[in-house]
């Protein structure tokens, strides 16, 4: 039969047609707002975007609104989501023929009047359609829209996946799924098989007098199908009579939409022609309308004018019902049908009305296959009884939905699977099928996934016993047992290691080719269809899964066989999940490779998974077979996640809120999950959840929802009290993943069973002792009690069943007390929950009996409820950026896995809280530096400026006081973001912040007061170097003023004779050398009159009588070696045994060693303090001798500890080295500070302005060039001053900001790039000399980086002349403009205006004043200001000076050869400035640790409370040796800390004290005890590269070191170190 024979009269038909045309559709599209999605453009972030308000208790007012309403219904699974319809502005409803409640179908369609009234017998032949007897006027009601169109444009506007998901929910809620749509009648029809696939049903049969259970996909089993289909007009209800042959019981909902249903309409634009599908599933009852399952298909609107859809109905099923006017019946067209119907074998159920022949005939059978029931004669529930009576006595052809479908040959029709991107997706995951499948089923997984089976399950035990130490035989020592545990790690991992270079499965290899394609719809198409057969594979290779649950529970199953049952099981279940783990080991081996020697797998595997999730897929995070996370690939996962959702947001960190549920087994928490939030946790996969799986839902920001949150990270866990472990395990297992959710979560919804207080005393225990760890860690997580299967109750019941569940928890929360032996509480005092707004009541899933049952509105309401909570709660709370929600995941499963979860834990949040305050206290002190360094900048420009004495101290005063306003200022906006930051700290460490609170701020206001004193000293100065300038200037000024008056009396004496003697150029050289004699002539005067310009201070004497006052009883040795020193002897500290005296402890070589890092360290302090002293030309200040000898001596005490002492001779030795270097840093100081007054380099610097001023009187032309030239050439110096000022700052800044972002915006970062030099450079006693002086090889470093800042590659310009060009343009740019601005000013201030014709001789004199006047606010104009002396008179072509001054200033260039030649003292005074910026904001403390030398962690400089540091190095590699022995020890501090042993020093008085008592001696440190604690990998491979050097360096021996330490390279520990830096 041919499409076209239904196409017989088709002209008649559409004459009266009502189908929409192509314009109609289009505005329909915009009244809906979904114009902008068509043809399948609505993604699931749009979806999530359009229904993320809260329309709960909202009402439809606006058209654009009805998709939003109905997506959010059906989201929520609310089976009243296609009843839409708009409230009026007057708040009454649009109401329509067929909308009475009283006629509606469903509960209140039991009257007999009501029955009468739908199905009663008609009065006459022709009947109006009582759907559209009330008449209509208003034009909105004319425009009205039909709920059916919504949902088939939301359809249509749908890509394939939200089509999958729109038919999931539809399917959930028991609603009609579009099946064929078009647009129009000519439109082309478009079959949707796609969003059917993902369907799985379960339906029961009887078989020999039994129920049997049955399960699969929708459209694959041969089911029997029904068809209806309806001609000319729609008097008789055909939806309906479908939902009332459907329906079971009087109660059931409309599957169908139909007439009566809320907010039908007189017109369908969209929906007529369209085919809907549903499925009547039997449950095993004689009461079922069949005893099996039925497909039953409807077509909307007059079949015949949809010939198409018609032609594919009349094919696919085996029933045909038509609904007709019995007067019709026997037209030519309908006859042709029927018989070609009959021809088919199919039975033909013809529903007819309005004849008076057939009253009182309800039924007539004309042929076997060919029925007539007359409407007239029958009421709905005898309808009903006979449809269902012949459809359970029919015994013809069924039919397979998918296979007639792919038979179809229509060109006309268009099945979506055909779709490339479908059929690529489909295609690509059946390959991965085929591989899969290749396999056997007991060796599947085996085969397909190699690394993580067995030999995964060995590393996760060999780790787990590492961290617990359960089977640690007696007597046998920690260290060992513990390297031998990670020896058997490093073999797992070459086991692995091997497997992956042999090669790859088939199926892993082409499920990346899956995930990696480039198209998204195709790589989620893939996905989709890959998890449904990995599903449908599952259950076909495990038919013994419901055998082994029953085995669970009979009580007479032994453990073996239910264990070998479970086993099958196991191996038979294959999912997304399982692959995933595989790449996470093969990502994880590749990740302990070395470097060079890597298993390329050609794919970015972190990313493929971050990609993954981010197109909406749930991701397992947590192992649920082995229990355990692995902790690289997770980490990894997540920070390219970070990476890729920076992307998405425009380079800003999104912030995300974690929630978790969390109960018991089969209790629910992914199907409330899902409802909620629309997500993809499995449930009807055939298993419960395993592990713990998460998805990340995105927030709409443009709602008043979002709050600080773009997304929120949704987690999903098994279920405690797992019956196929056995107790201990169990036990284990459900306090891990409590810990891990509560901990993980910022709101945890615990969920609850019923009303049965047994799962009260299975769950709540866990989770109070969950929640009390949580708290005692500092972590203060929220949570929800969710009741499932419990009605919504009365006040009065509601408040005895909170009282109730108060008293349980305050019950458990004081048992675990007990247990945990803490102080008693209640469950209040541990969290904060209110048993009133957190207690959550949710009816049953389900509504009437399955599989038939849609789920219950009370589940919907409630859950909705619950989620509307849950949005306030994420509007309120601090979200979390991913990279630091992948911290948190590490940090609190590593404190899991530990023996003591609490105590490791507040360790971790410690350092983390501590890393994070330091990290935010650089950037704070950067910023308040940077604006001192500005405001020093400033005030030295407006006092040099200063251009007259008697103003000087007026000056000085305003800048004292503009400098204390602007420090003051800055200071109090960064307290305020500083007090902002503590109360905006996350609440995990928010106890360990407030012990820092106080001293973090005091600390920046100490910082602001030196910053302020260093600023007032710096005013005195330039105060004193102004006042000296002004005395100086005035007594050259009669020189200057008589020079100028030779060289013009000079001119006019002999330029004539030279002229008319000699030629020009013979004569102006002869008058340039007489210019020079007379130069020397004037020096020479200048010289006797004023001699010595300043009379310096005796520095060396002074360091003498200091010497001298210090150590008044050896005055001849110190005389004697000052004289060596004056002498210019090189005296290096070269330290020895006898330089050392015995007091409590002998000379020993490690003494020896310590004493002399001791001296490096004050030696270091020394010139540190020099630098400072030092930092700007200055007198010599009295006091700054002392304050060096006081400095050298303050390590005495330290050294005096030891039990030794320095020998007198060897003390005045290193007191007068250190004061001699003192003496030449403050002479030389002092002479640049004396320089700057030299009346000979005052006039000196003055030379070319009278040079010029002879060369322009000599020659008598271009004079106003030659000034051009000399102001060009000022200007450009006024820049490079300006530069030189600013350059050191502005080095640091974009070193610290831009170029070296990464590693010098904190201290672990730099800390560990300092590290990794080390290990490139190789050199031991590098090494050695960061361990003993770190301060040493910290400034080394910076001073590297500030080198190649600095230094040209060969191949691109460097770093610092990109810097200095870019300044130097902008600094250009401002001398330009304010030369076009004197030029506009002098005009104007002589009333010419801005014209260009107006031609005005000025002096020199008068433009240099205006310049000055506009530029001298920014730049220095000293030098300028000098020329007006000479050149004052001189006049000049006010337009040809501007001009040419412009086009020379624009060709003009500073030059910075001395700033960029890395030998050039300008350069090394430069960088001095550039490295302590740098030191001080970044490095911040120095101090080490007493035992293995280990760096401070803090960045603050002088914090208070006491050190410490995350990691400890192995002793050995400082020189400590066990018990007394030469061995060298590889044991960490906390590790002794925690244990029995004991150290001995000589401070104390040689006695053996415990480590536990290690502050007894050392009180300013914090170690805390860990047996195994947080480790750096790095010094382990420096103790087992370096060993020979290290037992040579401390006299010691070598100890027994693990063999997995051979594992370590340099390139693997550096690559870690990198790792590191970048969380």
């Amino acid at each position: 039969m041919d499409a076209s024979d239904f196409s017989m009269n088709q002209g008649s038909f559409m004459a009266s047609s009502d189908a929409a045309s192509d314009e109609e559709f289009v505005t329909l599209l915009k009244k809906l707002d979904l114009h902008k999605y068509f043809p399948g453009k609505m993604s699931r972030d749009d979806v999530l975007a359009l229904v993320d308000e809260d329309f709960d208790n909202k009402k439809i007012e606006k058209q654009e609104d009805l998709c939003r309403f109905f997506l959010h219904r059906l989201l929520s699974c609310n089976y009243n989501a296609r009843d839409l319809e708009i409230v009026t502005e007057k708040g009454t409803n649009i109401t329509y023929m067929g909308q009475d409640k009283n006629l509606a179908f469903g509960a209140s369609n039991t009257s007999a009047s009501a029955i009468r009234q739908m199905f009663g017998p008609r009065a006459n032949k022709t009947v109006p359609d009582a759907r559209f007897s009330r008449s209509r006027s208003t034009e909105s009601q004319l425009n009205a829209i039909h709920p059916l169109d919504v949902v088939a444009a939301v359809f249509m506007c749908s890509d394939p996946i939200i089509k999958q998901d729109i038919a999931s929910l539809l399917w959930q809620c028991k609603l009609a799924i579009p099946f064929i749509t078009s647009i129009g009648i000519h439109g082309i029809p478009i079959v949707h098989v796609w969003p059917l696939k993902s369907i799985i049903a379960k339906w029961s049969i009887s078989k020999d007098g039994q129920s049997v259970a049955e399960e699969g996909s929708i459209i694959s089993p041969p089911f029997l199908t029904i068809g209806f289909i309806r001609f000319q007009s729609d008097s008789v209800k055909k939806s309906q009579i479908i939902n009332t042959i459907m329906s079971d019981t009087e109660r059931s909902h409309p599957i169908f939409y139909h007439r009566n249903s809320i907010g039908s309409t007189k017109r369908r634009i969209i929906s007529d022609g369209m085919v809907e599908i549903s499925w009547y599933l039997p449950n095993g009852s004689e009461d079922n309308m069949c005893h099996e399952p039925v497909t039953v298909l409807n077509l909307r609107g007059n079949a015949a004018n949809y010939p198409q859809q018609l032609h594919i109905v009349i094919e696919m099923v085996s029933i045909c019902c038509i609904v007709c006017p019995a007067s019709d019946l026997a037209s030519e067209d309908k006859q042709s049908i029927i018989e070609s119907i009959q021809k088919k074998n199919k039975l033909i159920i013809v529903v007819t009305y309005d004849n008076e022949d057939t009253k009182g005939m309800p039924v007539m059978r004309i042929e076997n296959n060919l029925l007539i029931l007359n409407t007239e004669c029958l009421y709905d529930a005898k309808l009903k009884e006979h449809v269902r009576s012949f459809l359970k006595e029919w015994k013809g052809n069924q039919s397979i939905i998918r296979t007639s479908i792919e038979t179809f040959s229509w060109g006309d029709i268009s099945v979506d699977q055909n779709a490339k991107e479908i059929k690529d997706g489909i295609s690509q995951a059946e390959l991965v099928m085929k591989y899969v499948m290749h396999e056997k089923v007991e060796r599947r997984k085996d085969r397909i996934l190699p690394l993580h089976r067995d030999l995964w399950k060995h590393w996760v035990d060999t780790e787990i016993e590492i961290q617990r130490l359960k089977k640690l035989p007696k007597l046998r020592d920690i260290i060992d047992y513990r390297n031998e545990k990670e020896m058997e790690k490093v073999q797992i991992r070459l086991k692995q290691a091997k497997l992956l270079q042999n090669k790859v499965s088939e199926a892993i290899l082409h499920f990346l080719k899956s995930i990696s394609i480039q198209n998204k719809l195709t790589r989620i198409v893939c996905v989709r269809w890959l998890k449904i057969q990995l599903e449908k594979l599952s259950k076909k290779d495990a038919p013994c899964k419901d055998k082994a649950g029953t085995m669970q529970q009979d009580e007479s199953t032994s453990r073996e066989e239910l264990k070998k049952s479970q086993e099958i099981v196991s191996k038979s279940h294959l999912g997304l999940e399982h692959l995933f783990r595989e790449l996470g080991q093969i990502y994880e081996v590749i990740e302990t490779q070395k470097p060079g020697e890597r298993f390329d797998i050609g794919y970015d595997l972190p990313q493929l998974a971050a990609t993954f999730i981010l197109d909406g897929n749930s991701f397992e995070i947590f192992d649920g077979d082995v229990g355990f996370i692995p902790i690289t690939w997770i980490s990894a996962v997540f920070k390219s996640l970070s990476g890729l959702t920076r992307k998405l947001n425009e380079g800003r960190d999104p912030k995300c809120t974690v929630l978790t549920a969390y109960g018991m087994q089969s209790s629910g928490k992914s199907t409330l999950l899902n409802t909620m939030y629309g997500c993809q946790f499995a449930v009807s996969a055939g298993r419960c959840t395993r592990g713990v799986q998460i998805q990340m839902m995105k927030v709409n920001s443009n709602t008043a929802n979002s709050g600080n949150v773009d997304y929120i990270l949704l987690v999903d866990t098994e279920g405690v009290r797992s019956p196929d472990m056995t107790e201990e395990l169990r036990r284990r297992r459900d306090n891990e993943i409590t810990t891990f959710i509560v901990g993980l979560g910022q709101k945890t919804l615990i969920n609850l069973m019923g009303e049965n207080t047994s799962y009260l005393t299975d769950v709540l225990p866990i989770a109070v002792r969950a929640i009390l760890r949580m708290e005692s860690a500092g972590l203060h997580p929220s949570c929800s009690i969710v009741y499932q299967n419990v009605d919504s109750q009365s006040s009065g019941e509601m408040s005895e069943q909170n009282k109730k569940l108060q008293e349980e928890l305050d019950t458990h929360t004081r048992s675990v007390c007990l247990m945990e032996k803490k102080e008693e509480k209640k469950f209040h005092d541990v969290i904060n929950f209110n048993v009133v707004k957190d207690v959550h009541y949710i009816p049953s899933l389900w509504e009437g009996e399955k599989p038939m049952a849609p789920i219950s509105q009370g589940y919907c309401k409630s859950t909705s409820k619950l989620k509307n909570s849950l949005k306030e709660f994420c509007k309120h709370s601090n979200g979390l950026d991913l990279s630091s929600c992948s911290l948190h995941v590490n940090s609190l499963w590593k404190a899991i896995i530990k023996d003591d979860f609490v105590y490791f834990f507040r360790n971790v949040l410690e350092t983390e809280a501590r890393e994070c305050l330091d990290k935010f206290w650089c950037d704070l002190v950067w910023k308040l530096r940077m604006e001192a360094s500005k405001c020093e900048v400033r005030l030295t420009t407006d006092i040099m400026n200063c251009p007259e004495s008697k103003k000087l101290g007026k000056i000085c005063k305003r800048s004292r006081e503009q400098m204390n306003e602007v420090i003051v200022a800055c200071h109090e906006n960064l307290k305020t973001t500083m007090e902002d930051f503590f109360k905006d700290t996350p609440q995990k460490y928010l106890q360990y912040m407030c012990q820092w609170e106080t001293s973090s701020i005091d600390g920046l206001s100490h910082i602001k007061e030196d910053l302020i004193g260093e600023l007032k000293l710096e005013i005195g100065n330039l105060q004193l170097l102004k006042s000296n300038r002004f005395l100086v200037e005035s007594k050259v000024k009669m020189f200057k003023d008589r020079i100028k008056e030779e060289v013009v009396a000079l001119l006019s004496k002999d330029n004539s004779s030279s002229n008319s003697v000699q030629g020009p150029t013979s004569a102006r050289q002869e008058m340039m050398n007489l210019f020079e004699e007379k130069w020397k002539v004037w020096m020479k005067e200048v010289k006797t009159l004023y001699g010595e310009h300043e009379q310096k201070s005796n520095i060396t004497r002074k360091a003498v009588d200091i010497l001298i006052e210090k150590f008044p009883s050896h005055k001849a040795h110190v005389l004697e070696k000052w004289k060596i020193i004056l002498q210019g002897k090189k005296h290096e500290i070269q330290i020895q045994q006898s330089d050392l005296l015995k007091c409590k402890q002998d000379v020993t070589e490690d003494i020896l060693t310590y004493v002399k890092t001791l001296i490096d360290k004050s030696m270091d302090d020394v010139e540190k303090r020099l630098t400072e002293l030092t930092r700007k030309p200055s007198p010599y200040r009295k006091g700054s001798l002392e304050e060096i000898v006081q400095t050298m001596s303050r390590r005495e005490s330290e050294i005096e500890a030891l039990g030794v002492k320095l020998t007198i001779d060897f003390e005045i030795d290193l007191v007068i080295i250190a004061v001699s270097i003192a003496v030449t840093a403050f002479s030389e100081n002092e002479k640049k500070f004396f320089d700057l007054f030299d009346p000979l380099r005052l006039l000196e610097n003055e030379k070319k302005n009278f040079l010029i001023l002879f060369e322009t009187n000599y020659e008598k032309t271009s004079t106003a060039l030659s000034f051009v030239r000399r102001v060009c050439e000022v200007l450009t110096n006024v820049i490079q001053h300006e530069i030189a000022q600013n350059i050191a700052r502005e080095i640091a800044d974009d070193m610290r900001s831009r170029v070296y972002m990464d590693v010098l915006n904190n201290k672990k970062s730099f800390l560990y790039t300092t590290l990794c030099q080390l290990a490139k450079d190789g050199i031991f006693s590098k090494f050695m000399g960061y361990i003993r002086n770190p301060t040493k090889i910290i400034e080394d470093t910076l001073d590297r980086y500030i080198d190649e800042y600095s230094s040209a590659d060969g191949i691109n310009t460097s770093k610092l002349c990109i810097l200095l060009d870019r300044l130097a343009d902008g600094y250009m740019k401002d001398i330009i403009t304010y030369a076009k601005e004197t030029k506009n000013q002098m005009i104007a201030d002589d009333g010419y205006g801005m014209r260009k014709d107006v031609t005005k001789e000025i002096t020199l004199q008068h433009w240099i004043k205006t310049f000055i006047k506009i530029a001298s606010a920014k730049y220095m104009v000293n030098e300028i200001r000098s020329m007006s002396e000479i050149f004052g008179g001189e006049t000049v072509d006010l337009t040809y000076f501007s001009d040419e001054l412009l086009k020379q200033l624009k060709h003009s260039t500073p030059t910075f050869e001395n700033l960029m030649d890395l030998h050039n003292p300008e350069y090394k005074e430069m960088k001095a400035s550039v490295l302590d910026m740098l030191r001080r904001s970044v490095v911040g403390c120095t101090d080490s640790c007493p035992f293995c030398g280990e760096i401070c962690i803090c960045a603050q400089p002088d914090h208070n409370g006491m050190h410490e540091t995350p990691v400890h190095r192995p002793q050995g590699c400082n020189g400590y040796k066990t018990d007394g022995s030469r061995v060298l020890t590889m044991a960490s501090c906390q590790i002794l800390v925690a244990s029995e042993f004991e150290f001995n020093l000589s401070r104390t008085s040689d006695l053996w004290v415990p480590y536990k008592d290690y502050q007894t001696v050392h009180k300013s440190w914090k170690i805390p005890g860990d047996s195994n604690p947080m480790t750096s990998t790095f010094w382990e491979w420096f103790m087992i590269t370096y060993i020979k050097d290290l037992e040579k360096e401390h006299r010691g021996k070598a100890p027994d070191l693990p063999d997995f330490w051979k594992t370590y390279t340099k390139e693997g520990e550096i690559e870690k170190l990198r790792k590191d830096m970048s969380k």
